[in-house]
C-alpha cells in the first residue's frame, strides 16, 4: 500500500472521530477524552512506553478546554494521583504490618520504600507540565506543585483502619532514636539515613503547599514526634535530677542538646534546630537546674574549693540558658565566698598565714570567675562584696598591719612557684594599697 494510500485511510478514521466527538454532548465527549488521558498518566507512572503520541493528546487538552472541562479535568488529574497514592500506601503498611520478626528489616524497607514511591512519582509528575501545558495556561495553575500537595496529603491523611504513613514515619523514627538504645549496627545506621531522607522530602513538599514552610512541617510533626520527644525528656530529666550532681545533670543535658543538634542536621531539617533546643531547655533545664544549684549545695560548693573550672563553667553556661538560672549560681558563690572567707579567717593562724590564705582564696575565685563564668559582671560584683570586702577589713585590721610589716620586709614565704608568688605579691599589694587610699 502506498504511502497516499495509508494517509487516506488515517484521515477518514481521523474524520470518524470528531464527527462522533461533534454528535456527542461535553460530557460525553470530556468522558471519551478523559480515558485516554487516564491511559497516558498509568503508562507514564508505570514507566510504559506511551502509545498516543504528544500532538494527540495535546489536542485533546485543547478540546477539553474548548467544551469548557479545563478545571473538571484538573481536579481529575489531583484524583487520580491520590488514588493511586492510597493504593500505594495501602500496600506498604501492609508490608510493615505482616513483618513479624522481622520487623526492624521491615521497617528499613519502609523507609527505603516511601523514598522509592517519591522517586518515582517525582518523575512521571515532571513530565506533565510539558505535556498538559494548555492545561496550566487556561487554569493558571500548576499542576506540577499540586501534584506534590497531592502527595504530601496522601502521606497525612488517616483513616478509621490506620494511620498516616507521616504518622509511622515519625512514630519509628522516635522509636529508634529514642525508646531503642542506638547502636552501629547495619540496619539501625540504615534507619537513620533512611529517615532523614524522607524528611527532607517532607519539608520540601511543605515549602511547595504554604508560604510558611517550616511552620506546615513543624505542625504535621508536633503530634507524632515532639510531643512524643518532649515526654521523654520530661521523665528522663525527673530521673535525672533525683539521681545526679548538678555537675552530672548539666553534662547530660547539654549532650542532649547536642544529640538534638546532629539530629537536625541529619533526620529533621535544620530549621527544627531552635524548636528542639527550645524543648529540651524548657522542659529538661527549665523546672530543676535553680532548684538543684539552690537545693543541692554541697556538689555546688565542692566544684568550687577544687576551682574545677570545666565543671563550674558547664554549670554557669546551662544556667544560662534558663530564667533564674545564673542568679541561683550566683547566690551559691556569694554562700561559698561567706563560708571560705569565713574559715580563713577564723583559724589559728599566724597574721603571715591569714593573709596567703585570704590571697589564695582570693586568686582562686578570680580564676573561677575568669575562666568558668565568662568574666560575668554580677559575679564580679558578689565577688567584691563578699570577698573584697572581707579582705580589705583584715588588712585594716591589727593582724594585717602586723602581716603587712612582714609582707613588705619580704620575710613571708609565699609559694615555691616564682609565677604564683608574683601573683600573691600583686594582689596583696592591691588589697594593702586600697586600704591606704580609703585611709
Amino acid at each position: 500500500m502506498s504511502d497516499s494510500s495509508r494517509r487516506g485511510i488515517v484521515n477518514q478514521k481521523d474524520a470518524k472521530q470528531r464527527k462522533l466527538l461533534r454528535s456527542q454532548s461535553p460530557s460525553s465527549e470530556y468522558s471519551t477524552h478523559w480515558d485516554a488521558i487516564e491511559r497516558v498518566l498509568e503508562q507514564i507512572h508505570n514507566k510504559q512506553t506511551v502509545e498516543e503520541n504528544f500532538e494527540t493528546t495535546y489536542r485533546r487538552i485543547w478540546k477539553v478546554v474548548l467544551i469548557r472541562r479545563a478545571e473538571k479535568l484538573f481536579a481529575d488529574i489531583k484524583q487520580w494521583h491520590d488514588e493511586r497514592l492510597r493504593a500505594i500506601w495501602f500496600k506498604q503498611m501492609a508490608k510493615l504490618a505482616g513483618a513479624g520478626d522481622q520487623r526492624l528489616g521491615s521497617e528499613v524497607s519502609f523507609f527505603q520504600g516511601f523514598m522509592e514511591v517519591w522517586e518515582s512519582y517525582w518523575q512521571a509528575i515532571s513530565v506533565l507540565p510539558a505535556l498538559l501545558s494548555y492545561l496550566e495556561r487556561s487554569t493558571e495553575r500548576s499542576l506540577l506543585n499540586e501534584c506534590m500537595k497531592v502527595f504530601l496529603t496522601s502521606i497525612t491523611t488517616s483513616d478509621r483502619s490506620s494511620k498516616s504513613i507521616l504518622h509511622t514515619l515519625t512514630l519509628l523514627t522516635y522509636s529508634h532514636e529514642y525508646v531503642e538504645p542506638l547502636q552501629s549496627s547495619d540496619l539501625t545506621v540504615r534507619v537513620h539515613d533512611a529517615a532523614g531522607s524522607c524528611f527532607r522530602v517532607i519539608d520540601g513538599l511543605c515549602e511547595v503547599e504554604e508560604k510558611d514552610g517550616q511552620q506546615r512541617f513543624r505542625d504535621l510533626i508536633t503530634k507524632g514526634y515532639l510531643e512524643r520527644v518532649r515526654g521523654y525528656y520530661e521523665i528522663s530529666a525527673k530521673v535525672l535530677a533525683s539521681r545526679s550532681a548538678v555537675a552530672e545533670y548539666c553534662f547530660m543535658v547539654g549532650r542532649w542538646l547536642l544529640e538534638e543538634e546532629c539530629r537536625c542536621h541529619t533526620i529533621l531539617p535544620r530549621h527544627m534546630n531552635e524548636d528542639l533546643r527550645t524543648l529540651v531547655i524548657d522542659v529538661a533545664l527549665e523546672p530543676h537546674l535553680s532548684k538543684k544549684i539552690r537545693e543541692d549545695t554541697q556538689p555546688v560548693f565542692a566544684l568550687l574549693d577544687d576551682g574545677n573550672a570545666r565543671d563550674i563553667e558547664r554549670v554557669y553556661r546551662m544556667g544560662r540558658l534558663t530564667r533564674g538560672g545564673t542568679e541561683a549560681l550566683n547566690e551559691a558563690m556569694e554562700e561559698w565566698l561567706a563560708a571560705a572567707a569565713q574559715v580563713a579567717l577564723g583559724s589559728d593562724a599566724k597574721p603571715e598565714e591569714t593573709l596567703l590564705n585570704l590571697i589564695r582564696l582570693d586568686i582562686k575565685a578570680q580564676t573561677i570567675h575568669r575562666e568558668a563564668l565568662d568574666s560575668n559582671s554580677d559575679m564580679k560584683r558578689t565577688m567584691d562584696k563578699i570577698l573584697g570586702h572581707e579582705i580589705r577589713i583584715w588588712c585594716g585590721s591589727d593582724d594585717g598591719v602586723a602581716a603587712r610589716k612582714t609582707f613588705e620586709a619580704d620575710s613571708i614565704v609565699l609559694a615555691r612557684n616564682t609565677t604564683e608568688t608574683q601573683v600573691i605579691r600583686e594582689r596583696a599589694q592591691f588589697y594593702y594599697d586600697s586600704i591606704t587610699q580609703i585611709e
